[in-house]
């Protein structure tokens, strides 16, 4: 159930963004936990379905839970995991709490950490399983639910709850989109990146030149920011950015932020960038991809 169903061995469950209409092609027995794509009764769901490609599907639904066996949808289909995303804007900090139910497992991810996961076989049961509460920050954050059927019904939904417990109406506070840029009226002026902190653990080590090299030669998860992994700021991870974290750490050499400015054991910290700021060269700070991956899928918390 925890294992990435949905990765083509470079994006991934964990920074994945995906726009309606995006497709991707899962690496099939490989990197992905996936050994094929079921086919949908809706045939708009997955259209080129045949070549193994999936398509992110826009979907709204009015009943108590999402339907996946809906004749819109998937229709009758077993040993099927589905993947959901939406994005909530959130245009000042605020602690939520999420309940969730599904039949038959579920598994819940806010910013590519799991927040909540039931593996059992179930029918519906309500929204019975709580997470703990969450302090969301100014800005869009991503809620993946992936929910895995086994056999018959196949259905989940997740509820937004504040901090008495009350079912959260305040969408002036939060407003929940299919839109990775939000609801259109929050605009992120500063990007945090923690420079050499590949893994996201809040440290800079050797664990990070590591991840790099996983990531790179053993199907290991891609960096959470692509740009804090980026050490020598030239717009690619390869195998000289893993280099260039170790002399950081055992030989006093220099990073490079994403402002081209000179990062050393010294001022290395979570630190904010202009999201749409450029070098003295024009260089944004921030490209569309960065080998491939989102520029910073998951900013550095300060």
């Amino acid at each position: 159930m925890i294992k990435d169903f949905l990765t083509d061995g470079m994006v991934s469950e964990d920074t994945v963004t995906p726009r309606a209409g995006d497709e991707i092609r899962p690496d099939y027995g490989m990197a992905s936990a996936a050994t094929g794509l079921n086919a949908a009764v809706n045939h708009a769901v997955n259209p080129k379905g045949k070549e193994g490609i999936a398509t992110w599907f826009p979907f709204r639904y009015s009943g108590p839970y999402y339907d996946f066996t809906y004749a819109g949808l998937y229709g009758a289909n077993d040993y099927s995991m589905n993947y959901s995303v939406a994005y909530l804007d959130v245009r000042e900090p605020v602690e939520v709490t999420f309940a969730m139910g599904s039949d038959d497992a579920i598994q819940v991810l806010l910013d590519g950490t799991e927040i909540w996961h039931y593996d059992i076989g179930r029918a519906w049961p309500g929204f019975t399983d709580r997470s703990e509460p969450h302090d969301l920050e100014e800005g869009v954050h991503t809620l993946m639910v992936k929910c895995f059927n086994g056999v018959g019904g196949w259905n989940q939904s997740v509820q937004i709850l504040d901090a008495e417990g009350r079912f959260f109406t305040d969408t002036d506070t939060i407003c929940v989109s299919l839109n990775p840029d939000g609801c259109g009226t929050v605009q992120i002026d500063t990007i945090y990146v923690w420079m050499g902190n590949v893994n996201g653990d809040a440290a800079v080590n050797i664990a990070d030149a590591v991840a790099i090299l996983q990531y790179l030669f053993a199907g290991g998860k891609p960096p959470v920011c692509a740009k804090a992994a980026d050490a020598n700021d030239d717009d690619a991870i390869n195998i000289a950015d893993a280099v260039k974290i170790l002399g950081f750490l055992f030989s006093g050499q220099a990073m490079a932020a994403p402002d081209g400015s000179t990062i050393t054991a010294a001022n290395n910290a979570c630190k904010g960038y202009a999201a749409n700021g450029v070098d003295h060269l024009g260089k944004p700070y921030f490209p569309t991809r960065v080998s491939g991956l989102p520029a910073c899928a998951v900013p550095c918390k300060r």
